[in-house]
Order: structure tokens, then C-alpha cells, then sequence
């Protein structure tokens, strides 16, 4: 039973405040003559007003004009925020709607054909009964000056969290975009690892999930590959200087089986119900009189608990292990841990990602679930656990 609201298929656990912080040399804001902003991006190319990560232009001709009539009359604009590249490039990562704006309006030709056509070419402003003309405008705007901001490359956790702040007020992006931007230049084959990832978990699911939610989980499994799952996993997902420093080294090759092999046991163990992988019921649903795992009713909604869990554990067992257990087994075996309220109430609400919490969902994960059906991990023998043995604790 798939939930219509597209945007719950993944309960993204955002992390509003962390006490951890990166030391930076991110030098006063200081003013520039934007004709010297509009050299460095028309002639020179060393700046990219339009970076990945960052939404197409959207400013509707009002709003356009008020801009333009602001910067003539000398009003003081908000800061503009530039990240410095390793091509010795500065990105805009933020006021990209501000300087398209103003650059298309001083040459329309310098933006990208696709946008040009929504800028305005034209202005009508009046002093004192007396028309102002474009050029007069335009020759006046180029000798205003704006204020910037320079994030230096050295420090990409901090354009990270810069651009989080900043992007508060908007249509904002999603945690996995940003990191996808920096993440495709600093370590592109990992990104689109991540992005196959992401297209064969949709597949898998049948969820959209959009807005790259579907790499957020493959950015989880490998961090918690990498890190194992001790305590809040989106901590670990903010650090982006480690992230690029660790995986910058990684056979991609072998990242790339260790997650094939994760959805190969997932749907061994699922089966045809593997959409309903990573699910808990739903709430609004009883259970069915025949509590057979097919008649369920399920959320719609992956959990992340459920996710990091199988995540961490199920690489643990090798084939011989897994083919222990029979498919009706280990369904019957997952309802009976999807009804237990205990663990169902450290995985989902708040405070899921607490250390406490994530400890006490692993415990029950491990003894009432993992154990019972495939043994203890560590035990490699062919036989650790009989299928008769098993009948008897499903039943």
C-alpha cells in the first residue's frame, strides 16, 4: 500500500543544530564594482553563475525590475556568497537569482539561451517627470558596487553548511542535491555510483523518490558500510571533508558488488513483496484476520531505521548462512518483529537517531529477529542453525 504524498516515501531525519564546528579563513565581506563581477564571469569565465546544485532561474518580470531599480537607486543588496573551486573557479552559491538577473539585464547575450528568454531587456524609470533610458541605466548599474562573500575550496563541510543557511528561506534543496554538487566534482565516481544506486533502489521499491532521495539511502549504506552504526548516522553524512577524503581511495569496483550483493539478499530474503522492504505497517490499517505477510497493510513510507539496520547487519551473514532461511520463514519472522511495539517506537517518532535508541532497536533487531533465523554472524559454519530448528521457531 503505497502513500500518495510522493514527498513522505523518505522521512529525511535533518539534524537542526550539531556543537561541531570547522575551523576557516573566510575573509570580511568586501565591495566590488559589479562591472568587474561581470568581466570576471562574461570574459575571464571564472565565475559559474549557475552551478549544479542550483535551481533554474525562476524571478518573474516584477520582481526583476524591482531588483534593477534597486541597485540604480543605490539601495544596498544582501550579500552575494561565492565557493572557490579547485579550477580556481568561484560557484555562486547564493544570489545566482540576483546576478543573472542583473548581468542578463547589462548584456542579455551573456546568459544561456534558455534563460535569456525570461529576462527583461527593458526598463522604464522617471525622475523628476523625465525618462531614464536603458543606457543610462545600465552604464550607471555597472559602477554600483555589491558585497562578497568568498568561501575558500580547503573548507567544504563549511560551503556545505553555508549554503544549508542560506538556502532556508527558498525553495530549498535537499540535503543529498548539495552534497551531489560537491560530490561531482571532488569525487565523481563515487557520485555516480550513488546515482545507480539511487535508480536501482527506486526500482526495487517502486517509490519515486525523488529529489535524489534514492541516493541519500545509497550515500547511508555505504557510511554506515564504512562506519559501522553506533549512533546518529546523519552526523557521519555531514562531515563531507572525511566522506571525500575516505572514499576518494575506494575500490569503486568493490563498493559497487558490496551494494549489488545487498539487494541480491534483500530479494532473496523478500522475495515479490520486495516493495515492502524497509516498511513498517501502517497506522491507519488493523491487521488482517489471516496474518499472512502479503495481507498487510503496509506504510508506504521507508523507514530509515529499518534501513540502517539492514543495512549493517545483513552484510554480516555470508550465502551459506542466507540460504538457511526459507522465504515464508523469514516473512513470518519479520511480522512478528513489525509487531512488536517496543521496537517499532525506537524506530519511528522522534529521537530515533538518539544513541540510546538506536542501541535498544539493534538489540531486538539482533535477538528477537536476526538470530532465531540466521544464527549467530560470527558463526560461519555451513550449519549453524537446522531448518527443522527454524520450522519449530517460526511456528
Amino acid at each position: 500500500m503505497k502513500n500518495s504524498n510522493e514527498e513522505n516515501e523518505l522521512k529525511e531525519l535533518e539534524v537542526t543544530f550539531s556543537n561541531q564546528i570547522d575551523t576557516t579563513n573566510i575573509k570580511e565581506p568586501y565591495p566590488r564594482k559589479i562591472k568587474d563581477v561581470f568581466r570576471e564571469f562574461h570574459k575571464d569565465k571564472s565565475i559559474v553563475i549557475r552551478p549544479e546544485y542550483q535551481r533554474d532561474f525562476v524571478w518573474n518580470t516584477s520582481k526583476q525590475k524591482s531588483l534593477i531599480k534597486s541597485v540604480y537607486t543605490g539601495i544596498p543588496l544582501p550579500m552575494f556568497y561565492f565557493a572557490e573551486t579547485n579550477e580556481s573557479k568561484f560557484e555562486v552559491i547564493d544570489g545566482q537569482q540576483r546576478l543573472t538577473t542583473i548581468f542578463g539585464f547589462i548584456l542579455n547575450n551573456s546568459i544561456d539561451a534558455q534563460t535569456r528568454n525570461k529576462l527583461i531587456k527593458k526598463m522604464t524609470l522617471e525622475h523628476n517627470g523625465k525618462k531614464i533610458t536603458d543606457e543610462k541605466i545600465r552604464e550607471d548599474i555597472l559602477n554600483k558596487k555589491i558585497y562578497c562573500v568568498e568561501v575558500p575550496k580547503e573548507n567544504l563541510n563549511l560551503k556545505y553548511e553555508i549554503f544549508k543557511i542560506l538556502n532556508q528561506g527558498s525553495v530549498t534543496l535537499k540535503s543529498q542535491e548539495i552534497r551531489n554538487s560537491i560530490f561531482t566534482k571532488e569525487i565523481p565516481r563515487f557520485n555516480k555510483l550513488l546515482k545507480q544506486c539511487g535508480d536501482s533502489i527506486r526500482k526495487m521499491t517502486g517509490l519515486k523518490l525523488q529529489r535524489m532521495a534514492g541516493e541519500e539511502l545509497a550515500y547511508r549504506f555505504f557510511l554506515i558500510s564504512e562506519y559501522g552504526y553506533d549512533s546518529d548516522i546523519s552526523l557521519k553524512m555531514k562531515d563531507i571533508s572525511k566522506v571525500i577524503n575516505d572514499f576518494k581511495v575506494k575500490d569503486i569496483k568493490e563498493l559497487e558488488k558490496s551494494f549489488a550483493l545487498f539487494l541480491k539478499n534483500l530479494k532473496k530474503l523478500f522475495g515479490k513483496d520486495l516493495s515492502r522492504v524497509f516498511q513498517v505497517f501502517s497506522k491507519k490499517e488493523q491487521y488482517p484476520k489471516v496474518p499472512t505477510f502479503s495481507n498487510f497493510f503496509f506504510s508506504g513510507v521507508i523507514n530509515q531505521g529499518l534501513f540502517h539496520l539492514f543495512a549493517y547487519y545483513l552484510q554480516k551473514y555470508n550465502s551459506n548462512q542466507l540460504n538457511k532461511v526459507t522465504e515464508t520463514n523469514f516473512k513470518r519472522m519479520y511480522v512478528r518483529l513489525l509487531k512488536n511495539k517496543n521496537f517499532v517506537g525506537v524506530i519511528t517518532g522522534s529521537g530515533t537517531n538518539s544513541r540510546k535508541n538506536i542501541e535498544e532497536s539493534k538489540s531486538v533487531f539482533v535477538s528477537q529477529f536476526l538470530t532465531k533465523l540466521l544464527g549467530i554472524w560470527e558463526n560461519k559454519e555451513k550449519r549453524n542453525i537446522s531448518r527443522t530448528h527454524l520450522a519449530q521457531i517460526v511456528h
